[in-house]
């Protein structure tokens, strides 16, 4: 090769780089001065005109999700960038049912009297529990192991504490028996400024019977703030055939209130209806399940509890299902009517369900 031919060659491809390198910079500085424009999805969305209804439940909206309104978008997966966007969704578990029923309701039970449903009860607070007859408490004198004691409450309220003699602690929170105790010791000028604690050993006075249909039914002591979901734990939980509710009688001059409690409605209306709080001397009582029965072609007859709801293809799908000689056409339902009697009729698949109906499955014809 000529070395003129090679002078230019090397000439040419040194210009063609100084070229590229300065096109490059260009870019760069292009890129740099443009404003930065933020993606689709941050962008504010366009103002739209509402009218005072829909501004109305839009600000319900923020208020029920505490101003913390996303935009959720949808993406293609050719186009990361975003071209699709959805409507402002608040999210589903933020979501309340306004046809959620009461979760308890009361009623008042005079003696030798039908219940009857009267309205609905909120949410008791607390207020602290306090000592009774047959209950054991600690007492302790800060810096004075020797006045350190376990002593049972008497019938007439009163406990024998050392130094200061008996000392009535009856219907007092431990902080007020510890008060009385202190002002005991004061007072017979045994000590100058006793630092007293009491503390429960164990409960007698303060007990819950929970009765029915669970697991290990007792009376449990009150040593905590204790809701209905509580106690039924303490029990053992609620056995098969109980039923989804519970009821809660509470004696209250010559009357007993009963408190009628949804577990269903009580377990899905959230935190803030679990806390129906007990009394001592409650009793929960959980009654056994309204039932169904099913038999003729069906691969399990037998009884069944009814959930809330239940249709007749529903209570075949629980019997297991027909056999191969059954017919879901050939299906009769057999109800007690008004009167007392038994009514048959032929079932439709949709029928709801009532306590004590029978349920018989014919054999398909063909």
């Amino acid at each position: 090769m000529p070395k003129h031919f090679a002078t230019r060659s090397c000439k040419a491809l040194r210009l063609a780089l100084l070229f590229a390198l300065a096109s490059w910079q260009a870019g760069c500085a292009l890129l740099h001065d443009a404003p930065e424009v933020p993606p689709p999805w941050q962008q504010p969305a366009a103002a739209t005109p509402a009218s005072s209804a829909d501004k109305l439940q839009r600000d319900r909206l923020l208020n029920d999700v505490s101003g913390s309104l996303r935009r959720y978008s949808i993406y293609l997966a050719d186009d990361p960038i975003g071209s699709i966007a959805l409507e402002p969704q608040p999210p589903k578990a933020l979501t309340l049912d306004a046809k959620t029923g009461p979760a308890w309701t009361r009623a008042e039970v005079p003696p030798g009297s039908n219940p009857t449903t009267v309205g609905r009860v909120p949410p008791q607070a607390g207020g602290g529990y306090l000592i009774g007859a047959g209950d054991t408490i600690g007492i302790s004198v800060l810096g004075r192991p020797e006045l350190t004691s376990t002593a049972n409450v008497a019938a007439d309220g009163k406990v024998p504490v050392p130094l200061a003699g008996l000392v009535s602690v009856v219907n007092s929170t431990p902080a007020q028996a510890a008060d009385r105790i202190a002002k005991a010791l004061r007072d017979g000028q045994y000590l100058v400024n006793p630092q007293v604690s009491v503390t429960f050993t164990e409960y007698q006075s303060q007990m819950i019977s929970v009765l029915g249909e669970v697991k290990n039914p007792g009376r449990f002591p009150v040593r905590a703030r204790l809701s209905v979901l509580d106690v039924l734990a303490l029990a053992g939980g609620v056995v098969e055939q109980g039923a989804q509710l519970a009821y809660v009688l509470r004696p209250e001059g010559s009357l007993v209130t009963r408190y009628e409690v949804n577990l269903d409605s009580l377990l899905q209306a959230g935190t803030g209806q679990q806390f129906f709080e007990l009394l001592p001397g409650d009793a929960v009582v959980v009654p056994k399940a309204e039932q169904f029965y099913i038999y003729g072609e069906v691969r399990l007859p037998n009884t069944y509890r009814i959930k809330t709801g239940m249709t007749v293809i529903q209570a075949l799908a629980m019997a297991g299902g027909l056999t191969d000689k059954g017919s879901d056409r050939r299906v009769q339902l057999r109800r007690r009517a008004a009167d007392g009697d038994m009514e048959s009729k032929n079932a439709n698949l949709f029928d709801a369900v009532r306590p004590d109906d029978v349920i018989y499955v014919r054999e398909r014809l063909f």
